[in-house]
């Protein structure tokens, strides 16, 4: 039995939500819904103890997640979304492909426009920006897992900082800004040695 007690998320000094609660049995699930920006991920982040809450907390089987932390992880699977990017078409056809699911088509002069103003405030390559990817063994216990969208990489002796937020039709954009803060100042208080101690094994928990 999974159960959730007086969860929040805070962005900031936005709270974007409270006072979630659920609880969920062997066989059942739950499907979160929520506009872009609304803590979906944080949300699910939060239930694999990939982040700390803001408030309440988490039971496995009637006990506390940070009492028996190592049980519960060895119980979970999860995954995180893939890049909306495909690699087979090019920027023109992801761009009006991807206006056209969201109801908005844009044909191919309005479409190059955008694409050139993109090229215009983002001058250089993104590299690495979203996705998921790596393996967990549920028996064993054992997971090696990163999450693109929070990374950091070294080039020519600099270390080099990538976090990022999804843009979409229905993007709240003071939203998607503040998550982009968040992942990008736990970015840097890692690289600093200065993670939460309170968030420590949930990050070991991500990295291992």
């Amino acid at each position: 039995m999974l159960r959730a007690h007086g969860l929040a998320c805070d962005r900031g000094d936005r709270r974007l939500f409270s006072a979630v609660d659920f609880s969920l049995a062997p066989g059942e699930w739950l499907q979160v819904e929520g506009a872009n920006g609304a803590g979906k991920t944080s949300l699910l982040r939060m239930l694999a103890g990939l982040a700390p809450s803001a408030d309440g907390h988490i039971e496995w089987d009637g006990q506390p997640v940070s009492d028996v932390r190592d049980e519960f992880h060895a119980r979970l699977l999860y995954l995180g979304h893939a890049p909306a990017i495909k690699e087979d078409l090019s920027a023109l056809e992801n761009l009006q492909t991807a206006a056209a699911v969201a109801g908005r088509p844009l044909d191919e002069a309005t479409a190059l426009a955008a694409l050139r103003r993109i090229t215009e405030l983002e001058p250089v390559p993104r590299d690495f920006y979203c996705g998921a990817f790596g393996w967990v063994d549920a028996d064993t216990g054992e997971a090696e897992l990163a999450v693109a969208i929070r990374t950091f990489w070294i080039r020519d002796g600099s270390v080099h900082f990538g976090t990022g937020a999804g843009i979409t039709w229905g993007s709240d954009a003071s939203a998607e800004w503040g998550e982009t803060e968040l992942k990008a100042e736990r970015l840097v208080a890692v690289a600093g040695g200065s993670w939460p101690a309170d968030a420590g094994s949930a990050w070991q928990a991500g990295a291992s």
